[in-house]
């Protein structure tokens, strides 16, 4: 590997050789061989901009806005640089552009309307590109700026990123098959979206799968799994979701899952859960504070419960 990275430098260094200083670019930002150094990344992404890469502007706007390999986030210069790699025919740079009109960051007026023309031109760039695949699913899901509704094209776009393995895609996916929206109502297709949109680390994803598992008994389609679900709940609020601290209270409350029964624990879980504004947790801490305690789980109305669709990507 030290001679390879050598190598690269020799080039990058002497001929300045674009490819060269991307690729150490990312040898530096991704910590293959080396000490990961984002600075030292974000240096050599910027030479291989300043010599036109695409693929360079567009990582050097990334961390830029980001704030990787710089003092603090500087949004004006990421959108300057996405600009840049735009007038290339970049649809990752038309995606990014859309997504900080969304926000409103760097000093944009947010507007869903042009939001949903970048992401829309970006789709029409590449295809392939799974995250304009993803927001444009939901600009037809959900009607957004106006767009006509399509339940069949947002179904396919999620599809294609899916199988691409964008977990996003494959939550939403998984979305679609549990209430048979543009696709055939499948249970069991939509715990395996699911669960390879978990096997990622996407919390919502593993909250919903963990869900399922703690509902074994009613849901027929996944057997019962209290101590999967507990671990699936833990990875999900390791992420700060706000309603899998709930349902981890849930079951330090009554011993489920292998949680011993622990009620300082799960008052304390349900702070963390309205800390991260999930305001459900509320009315959960105020029955454990008068102590009125039943198996959540059993009730419909009173469970460990999903929360309101969120679809995700848009």
């Amino acid at each position: 590997m030290d001679r390879i990275i050598y190598h690269w430098k020799h080039s990058a260094t002497t001929v300045f050789h674009g490819p060269s200083q991307m690729a150490l670019g990312m040898i530096y930002e991704y910590g293959y061989g080396v000490e990961q150094d984002d600075e030292e990344a974000l240096k050599w992404y910027q030479m291989s901009a300043d010599q036109k890469l695409i693929e360079g502007q567009t990582r050097v706007a990334r961390m830029m806005r980001d704030g990787r390999g710089t003092k603090r986030p500087n949004d004006k210069k990421a959108l300057q640089v996405f600009r840049d790699a735009a007038r290339g025919g970049n649809a990752e740079a038309f995606y990014n552009i859309g997504k900080l009109y969304q926000s409103g960051r760097a000093g944009l007026v947010p507007d869903d309307r042009k939001t949903v023309s970048l992401i829309k031109t970006s789709t029409k760039l590449d295809r392939d590109y799974m995250r304009s695949q993803t927001s444009m699913g939901l600009v037809y899901l959900k009607g957004i700026a106006g767009t006509e509704k399509d339940f069949d094209e947002a179904a396919r776009l999620f599809s294609s990123a899916a199988h691409q393995g964008y977990a996003r895609a494959q939550y939403n996916l998984g979305l679609l098959h549990e209430k048979g929206i543009g696709v055939s109502q499948d249970l069991v297709c939509a715990s395996m979206w699911w669960s390879k949109a978990a096997a990622q680390g996407h919390a919502p994803s593993q909250h919903n799968l963990a869900l399922r598992y703690m509902q074994g008994r009613r849901n027929q389609w996944l057997p019962q799994d209290d101590v999967g679900a507990v671990l699936l709940f833990r990875k999900a609020a390791s992420q700060l979701h706000g309603a899998s601290f709930t349902c981890l209270a849930l079951c330090y409350e009554h011993g489920i899952g292998g949680c011993e029964v622990d009620e300082i624990k799960a008052i304390e879980l349900c702070h963390e859960a309205l800390d991260e504004g999930y305001e459900p947790a509320r009315r959960h801490l105020e029955r454990l504070r008068t102590r009125k305690i039943y198996r959540e789980f059993e009730d419909e109305e009173e469970g460990c419960e999903e929360e309101d669709v969120n679809w995700d990507g848009f």
